[in-house]
């Protein structure tokens, strides 16, 4: 790189405004070029194009605020025989909080942008009675003696929906890489492998445990169920296109349940199971909020 040689102001040397001016021109550079700067020296990402990283941002709020608690909205499980229709997180009065991108949505590059999608929700599991031990549940697990238990890996799911048909947003459906949970993989259980699951958030329904059990068996231990309670639950979600544009108009967080582990043919699922006795399972929830960052990598 070029070096500035000059000589310091010498003691008892007169000083003046054109002195000065000269010795600052020495420190005006009209052009960049190799022989003056080196690429490490700037953050390359934003002089790349204008509006340099960050594109477009968005939020709004998920939900309702409620910070008591005293009126959340609330989803039943499900109880049919295939898939549940999912149902959008909404305000206080049933309104879906869905966050618009505009009239002419955002368009994400391919090869050259990314989305990237943060969201957040106070929710509350409950359930009466021990679901679990429905004939043919999936949810359960049996103990030596023999006792039906709960393996504790139920879960309520919670997954990114988006839009990119128009801005009427009333065209939604799971993005790239986010199954719809309705596949029939193997008789009659119906999910979405995990590699079609990047958008998902897991929300775990209950909590059984052994008290006093010894030898991998209850003997004269007790089954303790307990809720997990009011908790705050997140999920991401990133998208780089590769093969072509995508144009989105909005995006929204859509709940149902209740899931639970499975494997078939050596693949992995999260499988519905309607199979659960009492009908009492429900996810409460009040409020959050959800962000999208649009940002150029190239």
């Amino acid at each position: 790189m070029s070096r500035i040689n000059r000589a310091p102001v010498a003691p008892g040397a007169p000083i003046d405004a054109a002195d000065l001016n000269t010795r600052f021109n020495d420190f005006t550079q009209t052009d960049i070029n190799a022989a003056n700067l080196r690429d490490g020296a700037i953050d390359l990402p934003q002089l790349d194009s204008t509006p340099f990283v960050m594109i477009n941002s968005a939020d709004t709020n998920l939900g309702f605020l409620d910070l008591l608690h005293a009126a959340p909205r609330v989803v039943a499980s499900y109880g049919g025989a295939t898939s549940p229709t999912p149902t959008p997180v909404a305000d206080a009065a049933g309104t879906p909080t869905d966050l618009a991108l505009g009239g002419a949505g955002w368009t994400i590059r391919d090869n050259e942008d990314v989305l990237r999608i943060y969201w957040d929700l106070s929710v509350n599991p409950t359930f009466t009675g021990t679901p679990w031990t429905g004939v043919g549940s999936i949810s359960q697990i049996t103990l030596p003696l023999p006792t039906v238990a709960a393996s504790s890996m139920s879960c309520w799911l919670a997954w990114v929906q988006w839009d990119i048909t128009s801005n009427a947003l009333v065209n939604w459906v799971e993005p790239t890489n986010q199954g719809a949970f309705a596949t029939n993989f193997t008789g009659a259980k119906y999910g979405s492998s995990l590699p079609l699951t990047r958008a998902t958030t897991a929300i775990p329904a209950w909590l059984q445990r052994v008290d006093l059990g010894a030898d991998g068996a209850l003997g004269a231990g007790t089954l303790v169920n307990r809720r997990t309670g009011w908790r705050g639950v997140s999920g991401t979600f990133y998208i780089a296109p590769t093969a072509g544009d995508i144009t989105i108009y909005g995006l929204r967080i859509v709940l149902a349940g209740i899931a639970h582990p499975w494997k078939s043919g050596g693949i992995n699922y999260l499988a519905w199971d309607p199979v659960l006795a009492g009908g009492g399972q429900t996810l409460e929830y009040t409020g959050g909020k959800i962000t999208a960052l649009h940002q150029r990598i190239k």
